[in-house]
This record gives structure tokens, C-alpha cells and sequence, in this order.
């Protein structure tokens, strides 16, 4: 079966018996998700272990496990996903990405990681002043799941240097007025990587220095040399 073929095998049609069910506990309801431990475990190591480790288990009888730590919704994406069926990535936000991040961690799906965060770049206009201190607390509660915390602040730094042009005075203005977060950790490190990666120009005091620039009343910064 080519891989062009495999997103046929979630089809119950397909005729080829799945032996493994998720099972999910929703506001007291059980739902399930069925599939075929084989393509799983080809995909992750993680499966591959859970579902062949032990051979003493019979490899014919269907499987329950429950799952506790994730949506069916979320969990169902990354089982298409191994399955490669074509998923519709503009079609989820950014919560919905960190926690299918989290199951590409947990069950080291490798390539399912790399696309999640290349989505996640992707919806770099989605981030406006509006979400971008959310964007960023998401960042600190996925702060174990590295390359997805560094990701989420990236795409929070571009944000606001992209609405601020390099107005270090405007991005302290706007900390100052919103509504003071939970964790203050989250405007600190927001401030610490803007600078980072925008140092202030020691002349025209800017987070992207406008050297070569007309001068214009919007850019000019009174004692800086021209």
C-alpha cells in the first residue's frame, strides 16, 4: 500500500479490521477512536513499545486505552496525521496546536513535531495585540516542550515589532496600560526577547535603528545625530 493509500485504512470500508480503540471520557460520555496498532507503531517508537513490547500479549486481540490527557478532536488529528491524511492546518488555532504539540511530543511522532511548528509560524498574522500577551502565556505553560516555547514567543516578538515599527517607548506604553497578567514572567520575557533581538540603537533610541532614514516628525528622536 503506498502512502497516497493509507488515509483509506480510517475508512471502516476499507476492510481491514482495526485492532486498537482510544477510548475518551467527555462529560461522562465514552467516545472512541479506533485504529490499527501497526501503522501507529511504524510511525512512533512510543506505540511501537506499548503495543509489541510485551509479546506475550496476543497480537490479534483488540485493545482498549484510555486516554485522559488529550481531546478526541486532538488526538484524532495526529492518528490522521500517521495515516497521512491532507489536514486542513489553517483551520486550527493556536491552542489547538499545543496540545496536538504536546501529543507529537509525548508519543515522539517526529515529522507530526516539525509540521506543528511550521503551522505555527505560519499563523504568525493571526497574533495581534489583542491575543499576543495569550499567545505568550501559552509559551510559559509549554515551557518543558521547548521548541514550542520558543516558537509561540517568536511569533508574539514579531507581532510586536511588526504593530510598535521599533518604538521601544510605544512597546513600554503598551505593557504599561494592559490589564497586569497572573504571571509576570510573561511581559518580563516578552520585553527580554524584543530587545534581544532588537537591540535599542544608542543614537536614535529605536528597537531597529532608522540610520540612512529621511528624517520625518513620526521618527525624529530629539539630541540623536543625524
Amino acid at each position: 500500500m503506498t502512502a497516497e493509500n493509507l488515509s483509506k485504512c480510517l475508512d471502516i470500508s476499507c476492510g481491514i479490521p482495526t485492532d486498537v480503540r482510544f477510548l475518551f471520557t467527555e462529560e461522562k460520555n465514552v467516545k472512541e477512536l479506533k485504529a490499527h496498532k501497526f501503522l501507529l507503531a511504524v510511525e512512533s517508537d512510543v506505540f511501537q513499545r506499548g503495543f509489541y513490547g510485551d509479546m506475550k500479549k496476543e497480537a490479534t486481540k483488540e485493545e482498549d486505552v484510555k486516554i485522559v490527557d488529550a481531546s478526541i478532536e486532538v488526538f484524532k488529528t495526529m492518528v490522521e496525521f500517521i495515516y497521512n491524511k491532507e489536514l486542513n492546518w489553517k483551520a486550527f488555532d493556536i491552542h489547538f496546536l499545543c496540545s496536538l504539540y504536546y501529543l507529537a511530543e509525548k508519543y515522539n511522532v517526529v515529522n507530526l513535531r516539525s509540521a506543528v511548528l511550521n503551522s505555527i509560524a505560519d499563523t504568525d498574522q493571526r497574533v495581534n495585540m489583542e491575543n499576543v500577551l495569550v499567545v505568550a502565556s501559552l509559551a510559559e505553560e509549554n515551557v518543558n516542550l521547548d521548541p514550542l516555547y520558543e516558537q509561540l514567543y517568536q511569533i508574539s516578538v514579531t507581532c510586536l515589532e511588526r504593530n510598535f515599527k521599533g518604538s521601544y517607548k510605544e512597546v513600554v506604553k503598551f505593557f504599561s496600560e494592559v490589564t497586569p497578567f497572573d504571571d509576570p514572567r510573561v511581559v518580563q520575557k516578552l520585553m527580554q526577547k524584543l530587545l534581544v533581538s532588537n537591540p535599542i540603537c544608542g543614537n536614535c533610541g529605536k528597537l531597529q535603528c532608522i540610520d540612512g532614514e529621511e528624517p520625518t516628525v513620526e521618527n525624529f528622536t530629539p539630541g540623536a545625530r543625524v
